[in-house]
């Protein structure tokens, strides 16, 4: 095993390196004593820049640790490496976050033996890999052959070498402050108990079944798991006497038997039990020709190097589910890559609908309505055009000769973030302002109210009234019609004064207040809480789903519900869309409080914007917040009128006013989501009297976008009057 420490004359093995170190003045001599017998010295110098690469980078008490030394005696050479701690962080870098560094430090514990180092070769050699334990004990009687070479990845220079020792040498280049012990004699029957003893997992890859048995007997008293694999067909069999101390031997499927009496069965004897081990129907049919023919046509049982390896990462995989107290239940498993491969079918083409526009319909189930004409339909459509959150249209429409209401549909979707239903009396007010400014452009607006409906709810009474306008909404029109979410990165320029001008007018004329951000410094610490509480809605697994059950995909969903995924703006970044939708994915990165990513791309947006508008209101009752949707509607069309590209953000409290709203939405972050808010309030400058209704990005050159499409008219319409030819039937 390798050695570091303050021996004065290091020892050596033939199967492991001794480490020294040249702070040793007795080590450092004996370092001077090989140089001078000619040992060959490597020192590629290297390891400072793989340090440097490192994120996050080494702690001082690692940069710290001293270089040391490997003596490798079979080669003759003395090898720079960095100390344990620095030598596991770089080697092992790689392997994170498939594996953390805290899974690493809980496998560095494991203690694993393998009994049968020819296809156990490919075992260790992958356990060391992976750095999925902290010692081996290799046992295995027999040498390299000439015929072990087209499965071992050893060659001519090891043959006539013990199987393990040459296992545990090409460990110890690997890592060599990975302990292995050795067992020259194999396992017996002597020491089978000590060689067992203090292991966390048993690997039976021996071919003798007296020994396969004695094996899992003493597992078996020590309540420690056993593994084989067996290369044909890709079968792994896992028993789990950890936790079944009366399991039976191999899943039940041999008698009981003698140990003692199995050394003198003949050929046909031990095929026949062999086969009722592997389960003679499920060889593959060349394996089960082999198995016929030994002892005839071929005298051993083939073992290929491909099956080999690929049968000791199936091994890696249970080791590392062991390790981690992951579910391993005892089972038989067969991953038979040849049959896959035999199965495998060409993955079905994306398909490539065309751009959503205008004009696209989709099939409706609701009620057959005969809609509204003229400038009244101008006006129901114009409202139908305002956003709402995850596009979800959550209102419904009366309309009649003498005008029409809004509110909320008893069948709207709601999500959790949408508390009492704020967020979607928002959209409410931004459709009601949308069918102001329509009404006026048409020249048939009249008074407008906004009622209680109900506990949570409000009802918005547009009146039409014959030549009834007003020049500063009907200037809107147009940009009423173009308003998109664009959710393009833009171009960060100073707001025109008088740009900023407007956008403050324009919610102070709907009873609102705008708070508009654009310092570099305000920006970059909004976008570190907005990033931050984006990385908490994808991290909560019902806030997850609640968010990836908003995109719609072409193809596949329905474009006139949810957000176009085409629509996301997400440039080169689009593929990565196919892991944020993923609960496994995220869960992973909830386990490791992970993500920095999901964050980073929010903040990075706030900080690279021209401007965010905050709009607030004076109150939290339902009617202020279609009030607030009103502002919104009109602060966001100035800024397209402006040439602005503009799209909504939502943190996930936006719309909490109580303890109770944040336990609702998570118990675990809500102390986090809490604090974020009092950030957001700080940063903005949001008063105890004022109320968020929403938050709007806005950039200049934000390039050309593509719109969600609505609903049709006829599923949002529930009853109409008789006049204006508009009825129900």
């Amino acid at each position: 095993m390798g050695r570091h420490g303050s021996m004065s004359i290091p020892e050596s093995e033939d199967h492991a390196a001794v480490v020294v170190s040249d702070d040793d003045p007795a080590q450092a001599a004996w370092i001077d004593h090989l140089r001078s017998a000619g040992v060959t010295l490597r020192d590629d110098g290297s390891f400072p820049t793989a340090i440097e690469r490192l994120v996050p980078p080494l702690t001082e008490e690692q940069l710290a640790e001293p270089l040391a030394w490997a003596y490798f005696p079979w080669h003759a050479t003395l090898v720079r490496v960095p100390g344990p701690q620095v030598y596991e962080r770089v080697r092992l870098d790689r392997n994170r976050l498939k594996i953390t560094s805290e899974e690493q430090a809980r496998l560095r514990r494991n203690a694993i033996g393998i009994v049968g180092l020819s296809s156990g070769f490919s075992i260790a050699l992958t356990l060391a890999l992976d750095g999925l334990c902290g010692s081996l004990r290799l046992a295995d009687f027999d040498a390299v052959e000439l015929s072990n070479l087209n499965r071992l990845p050893q060659g001519l220079l090891e043959l006539g070498v013990n199987k393990a020792v040459t296992a545990a040498r090409r460990i110890a280049e690997l890592d060599p402050y990975l302990s292995v012990e050795v067992l020259t004699d194999g396992v017996t029957a002597g020491n089978i108990s000590e060689f067992v003893a203090g292991l966390d997992v048993v690997i039976d890859q021996c071919d003798a079944f007296d020994m396969k048995i004695r094996l899992r007997e003493t597992a078996r008293r020590h309540r420690i798991p056993v593994l084989m694999q067996t290369n044909d067909s890709g079968l792994l069999d896992i028993e789990r006497f950890d936790l079944e101390p009366d399991r039976p031997l191999f899943h039940g499927l041999l008698p009981p038997l003698d140990p003692a009496r199995l050394s003198g069965l003949t050929p046909e004897q031990r095929t026949a039990m062999l086969l009722q081990v592997v389960g003679g129907a499920e060889l593959s049919a060349r394996g089960g020709a082999s198995l016929l023919e030994l002892g005839r046509t071929v005298g051993h049982w083939p073992q290929l190097g491909s099956e080999s390896q690929f049968g000791a990462a199936a091994v890696a995989m249970a080791v590392r589910r062991l390790g981690l107290d992951e579910p391993l239940p005892s089972r038989r498993l067969r991953i038979d890559l040849d049959r896959l491969l035999g199965d495998a079918c060409e993955p079905a083409p994306a398909p490539t609908p065309a751009v959503p526009s205008e004009s696209t319909t989709t099939p409706s189930t609701s009620v057959d309505v005969d809609l509204p004409t003229g400038p009244i339909l101008e006006v129901v459509t114009a409202a139908t055009r305002a956003p709402s959150g995850g596009n979800s249209q959550p209102w419904r429409f009366r309309v009649a000769r003498s005008g029409i209401s809004i509110d909320l549909a008893a069948t709207a979707p709601t999500t959790s973030m949408d508390l009492r239903s704020r967020g979607s009396l928002v959209a409410v007010g931004a459709a009601a302002f949308n069918a102001r400014v329509a009404a006026s452009a048409h020249s048939m607006l009249g008074p407008c109210r906004v009622l209680p409906c109900g506990r949570d709810g409000a009802i918005v009474e547009l009146s039409f009234l014959d030549g009834g306008a007003q020049d500063a909404l009907t200037a809107l029109y147009p940009a009423v019609r173009a308003r998109m979410s664009n959710r393009n990165q833009g171009e960060r320029r100073p707001l025109d004064p008088v740009v900023a001008d407007a956008l403050l007018a324009a919610g102070r004329a709907e009873n609102a207040t705008v708070h508009l951000l654009t310092e570099p410094d305000t920006l970059d610490a909004l976008g570190a809480v907005l990033g931050e509480s984006d990385r908490i809605r994808y991290l909560t697994p019902r806030l997850h789903e609640e968010m990836t059950a908003e995109l719609s995909r072409p193809g596949r969903d329905r474009l006139d519900i949810g957000i176009d995924v085409r629509a996301l703006g997400l440039g080169p970044a689009a593929p990565m869309l196919d892991l944020v939708v993923r609960p496994d994915v995220m869960a992973r990165l909830a386990a490791m409080d992970g993500g920095s990513v999901l964050r980073d791309i929010t903040a990075q947006r706030v900080a690279t914007a021209s401007a965010i508008a905050v709009v607030t209101v004076d109150a939290d009752t339902a009617a202020d917040y279609v009030i607030g949707g009103s502002a919104v509607e009109r602060v966001w069309v100035t800024a397209v009128d402006a040439g602005l590209g503009v799209y909504p953000i939502s943190p996930v409290f936006l719309y909490v006013r109580s303890e109770q709203d944040l336990a609702s939405l998570t118990d675990e972050r809500a102390p986090q989501l809490a604090e974020l808010q009092r950030a957001m309030q700080r940063i903005v400058g949001i008063d105890e009297t004022q109320v968020p209704a929403l938050l709007l990005r806005m950039c200049h050159n934000p390039g050309a976008a593509i719109r969600s499409l609505r609903r049709p008219l006829s599923e949002v319409m529930i009853s109409s009057d008789n006049a204006g030819g508009v009825t129900t039937r």
